[in-house]
């Protein structure tokens, strides 16, 4: 339809579609074209905030975590990974993860097997080390929005004698006493867990490095440990009262052994028979 009147004419074209209603509007007479859009209904501009809202929350429905670990802060302060014999941890079936242990683990009693069957691991993939018995990198994986099983447990990083936690047989276990990060729905979680310190390690043997990793001056190493004989050893301070007790007892036999060397027997004419035990009899 053409509209007359002063000014260049106007010839509008309705467009209809089974979403919205649009008129196309441009002069009839111009020298650039134009196009300008009118919309006729709010409630489309609603649904397409709706659609992109959807697309957005979409995108955050995992939260990216990220756990970065390492076992040493230079090439003379840290606890490289040993193998079972002493050696910095080298080769290809070697590997390390983080993740949390069940609650109240104890690993003073642990060996292999338990810990394999109570340790969750944060990610699946098994990062590569820096150098031999060294690691340091991160480990990242998508979590649900608050996560519930991870989140506030204590991380501990698991070295294995073997590509996976699952394959291992021998461990050594570090902690930095730190927790996995909250998770939410609009931001990623990080964490930093060094344990570059003999008291970082909780499972396995600590001893000077038979060989050291290339350029390492470490005084100590931990060895990775497999499975052990955890029967009762009783412990060196109860070892040494058992064995007082036990001197006690002997004294008081043989005081009494003593006491009993010696017996007066009266006969019918009253001789007093001396009694020696280990001797001969003597009669006075």
């Amino acid at each position: 339809m053409a509209i007359g009147g002063a000014g260049p004419s106007i010839v509008r074209f309705p467009y209809r579609t089974t979403t919205m209603k649009t008129t196309f509007a441009f002069p009839r007479s111009t020298s650039r074209p134009g196009f300008p859009i009118r919309w006729r209904s709010t409630r489309n501009f609603l649904a397409l905030g709706i659609l992109l809202i959807s697309l957005a929350g979409a995108g955050l429905s995992q939260a990216f975590v990220t756990i970065s670990c390492k076992n040493f802060n230079s090439l003379s302060v840290g606890v490289p990974v040993l193998d079972e014999s002493g050696n910095a941890l080298a080769g290809p079936n070697r590997s390390w993860s983080v993740g949390y242990f069940s609650t109240n683990f104890d690993f003073t009693t642990a060996t292999a097997d338990s810990i394999k069957s109570n340790f969750t691991v944060f990610a699946a993939t098994s990062p590569t080390f820096v150098l031999n018995g060294m690691f340091n990198g991160d480990i990242t994986t998508t979590l649900p929005p608050y996560d519930a099983a991870f989140t506030g447990r204590t991380i501990y990083t698991v070295v294995g004698n073997a590509a996976t936690v699952a394959g291992s047989s021998a461990f050594a276990v570090f902690t930095a006493n730190v927790p996995f990060p909250v998770v939410d729905a609009i931001g990623n979680g990080f964490a930093t867990a060094v344990t570059s310190l003999a008291s970082n390690v909780v499972y396995g043997t600590l001893m000077p490095p038979v060989n050291q990793p290339p350029g390492g001056t470490f005084p100590n190493g931990v060895e990775l440990l497999g499975n052990r004989d955890t029967s009762l050893v009783p412990e060196p301070a109860a070892a040494l009262l058992g064995s007082l007790g036990g001197l006690g007892l002997l004294l008081r036999r043989r005081r009494s052994w003593r006491s009993s060397e010696v017996h007066n027997l009266k006969g019918a004419d009253n001789p007093v028979v001396r009694l020696v035990v280990g001797d001969s009899m003597s009669i006075s």
